[in-house]
């Protein structure tokens, strides 16, 4: 039987995949890889087309193989298939160091470089790139130097993947269940459904509430039951540690060795810290510089945010608490002042969105900007049966690219939302166009049966975020795999486009296609919309003190000596700076900060703030015409931000866009802080 790990197809046959073929499916692959760099390394002059070409197409369909074992892992995740997947990433990544660390690879790029004067501006832009992550991957290291750097890129991979896994286990771990309603007083009807049925699915009576994103925030928002909220903030912040109730998941050796390896690749190479090392391929020039912009933000919102604070306080002390807030207090009586506020909640707002709707008014919003149509496909051949697949087409009726999501929370998948490739666009030799495709992944809260599921505003803001990634990455028109789609476009500038995708939640024209009442059919009354649209503001100094709290965390850990380094207390220390909560000593967030130690923010968590700055700026372009959903201004950004992916730095995209560079006006602007 065919091994269809190995087949070049245009979407990946899920059905068919065996994994205990995997193994052999990636070791083949990479030999490919090996053999094919040894025979074009024979020849004594070089090219774009003889050269680079042959060699990421071959490294294009080791992606292939490998990225399917990892998206599958990611979102079915089971015990076989796990070991599989930790000796597949080592494989590859003993591969990627040493392919990186090959002086006689540098070299041939170098020539070609210098030679080829066939190359137009994407390609010289790929050719530095690599000639960059060469030097950063230890191609000038020797002897013993090199033997060490292989060592350490190889048992970080294992690392990152120990991490992650500790952190789904951790979560998985825990549950609690019980039979006394009163226990559950102001869950919605949704949620202590799902909780039954949960229950139900694993041969429990009563309600089951486990730590997935969607239930641990329906708990601390809505139970009113605070020691209920106590009890899951405890277990939630203590995932992955050695003060959990099952401890034996604790990431604090991970963590601390993932550091030390890190800094001792930094040095390896030349730098003081790993913080320099990973600004050298990002859009930021200094450590220097992040540190002023981060700190810059922290000043301007702090004093907004103790106001916020202080009105939280007052608020949930007229509402029954008594005495001080605590952490597990904060998000109840956020939503009930927002309540108050406001006139609504975050479970109010769902029958406005059911996810039907939501995704008809994306593509809509998708369609008026950029010409681009969608078109679900109804039969293929899935891995689960709450997927679906999107297909996309240019006003010429070409395909541009195909979009498949995966929405729903279970059992064994990974938590969180994120985006990645499936297919990267690139033109072949016989100039036929490989046609991209994305993966959207998030975790919401299942449907009931045979209903449609209901989404929350923020829920909303996930999907949109999600999916302008997915954009960025089959909407381009660049034909050479390292600069396409999403590949070669700085860290720090990646979320761009996706940022930028949520601001049309906010704005009426967008609201007018997402939102309409499941029942009624009615769009979001315009009370209700002017509701939403001033509760952006509501307590957003607090929220950009938290992501700074997890960007200078970041930061500040990437640049210290690991020597007796105190994780935890790095932690402390930033948030005696950040933070106006009494955080609880027990609190070990950091044991489940997957962002930068297993999902490749590391020194670049400040990534989320940084393009919050440009995509605010350039949402400002669209604001400042009569209407919002302006297919010219649309058109704009397509042609020089999404088509372009990195074939020219993203500074130099920006500034095409918007006519200068960026500033910081338009973000605080959205934030309500002065």
């Amino acid at each position: 039987m065919e091994n269809v790990l190995l087949t070049d197809s245009a979407m990946p046959e899920f059905s068919k995949v065996d994994i205990s073929k995997a193994k052999e499916a990636v070791d083949f692959r990479l030999k490919k890889c090996l053999d094919l760099k040894e025979v074009l390394l024979q020849e004594n002059q070089f090219t774009w087309a003889q050269f680079i070409y042959p060699l990421e197409e071959a490294d294009d369909r080791l992606s292939k193989t490998f990225g399917l074992i990892a998206h599958l892992n990611a979102v079915q995740n089971t015990q076989e298939l796990r070991d599989i997947y930790q000796y597949c990433v080592e494989k590859v990544s003993e591969y990627s160091t040493q392919t990186a660390q090959d002086e006689r690879l540098l070299k041939a790029y170098q020539y070609i470089l210098k030679n080829d004067t066939s190359l137009d501006r994407a390609q010289i832009k790929a050719i530095h790139d690599v000639i960059r992550d060469f030097k950063l991957s230890g191609v000038e290291l020797e002897g013993q130097k090199r033997k060490e750097f292989e060592v350490i890129a190889t048992k970080l991979s294992i690392l990152q993947s120990q991490f992650e896994n500790n952190v789904l286990d951790a979560t998985m771990a825990w549950h609690y269940v019980t039979a006394d309603q009163n226990e559950l007083l102001g869950l919605s009807e949704d949620m202590l459904e799902q909780a039954w049925l949960r229950a139900e699915s694993v041969g429990e009576k009563g309600y089951f509430l486990g730590l997935d994103a969607p239930t641990y925030l329906a708990v601390m928002q809505q139970a009113d039951n605070r020691a209920l909220r106590q009890k899951m903030y405890h277990a939630y912040v203590t995932r992955a540690s050695s003060l959990a109730e099952n401890p034996i998941y604790d990431n604090a050796k991970i963590m601390q060795e993932i550091i030390e390896l890190r800094y001792k690749e930094a040095k390896l190479l030349g730098f003081n810290n790993y913080a320099e090392l990973s600004l050298k391929s990002k859009m930021a020039s200094s450590v220097d510089k992040v540190m002023a912009f981060l700190e810059d933000l922290l000043q301007r919102a702090k004093h907004q945010a103790q106001k916020e604070l202080q009105a939280l306080q007052s608020f949930a002390n007229k509402h029954g608490l008594s005495g001080k807030l605590q952490v597990w207090d904060v998000p109840y009586y956020s939503e009930k002042m927002k309540k108050t506020l406001y006139d609504f909640t975050a479970e109010e707002l769902r029958p406005y969105f059911p996810l039907p709707y939501v995704i008809q008014g994306l593509f809509k919003i998708i369609e008026s900007l950029y010409g681009v149509h969608a078109q679900e496909v109804k039969e293929w051949d899935r891995y689960h049966l709450q997927t679906a697949l999107y297909v996309f087409y240019d006003q010429k009726k070409d395909i541009r690219g195909k979009i498949l999501v995966d929405l729903f929370a279970r059992d064994n998948k990974r938590d969180g939302a994120w985006m990645d490739d499936c297919r990267t666009r690139y033109k072949r030799q016989d100039q036929s166009v490989q046609v991209p495709v994305a993966y959207v992944t998030c975790n919401f809260m299942p449907p009931k049966n045979n209903e449609d599921a209901l989404l929350t505003h923020n829920d909303v803001l996930t999907l949109f975020h999600e999916f302008g990634h997915a954009l960025h990455h089959i909407l381009t028109k660049v034909d050479y795999l390292p600069v396409s789609g999403i590949n070669g476009v700085e860290w720090d500038a990646v979320e761009l486009p996706s940022q930028f995708m949520e601001n049309f939640c906010w704005s009426r024209e967008g609201l007018s296609l997402i939102a309409k009442h499941v029942k009624t059919g009615e769009s979001l009354p315009t009370a209700l919309f002017k509701k939403l649209e001033a509760s952006r503001q509501y307590q957003s100094a607090l929220a950009m003190l938290r992501q700074l709290e997890f960007a200078l965390f970041d930061m500040k850990l990437h640049q210290v000596q690991p020597d007796g380094l105190d994780i935890h207390g790095t932690l402390l220390s930033i948030r005696k700076e950040t933070s106006l909560f009494e955080v609880p000593e027990y609190n070990r967030f950091e044991n489940s900060f997957s962002h930068i130690f297993a999902g490749g923010y590391a020194a670049g968590y400040y990534s989320y703030k940084w393009a919050e700055v440009l995509s605010s700026d350039a949402f400002s372009v669209f604001e400042s015409s009569a209407e919002i959903i302006n297919p010219k201004i649309g058109q704009s950004f397509l042609q020089n931000i999404l088509e372009m992916g990195g074939s020219r730095p993203a500074a130099e995209l920006f500034e095409a866009f918007r006519g200068q560079q960026p500033t910081v006006d338009a973000l605080l602007k959205y934030n309500g802080i002065l």
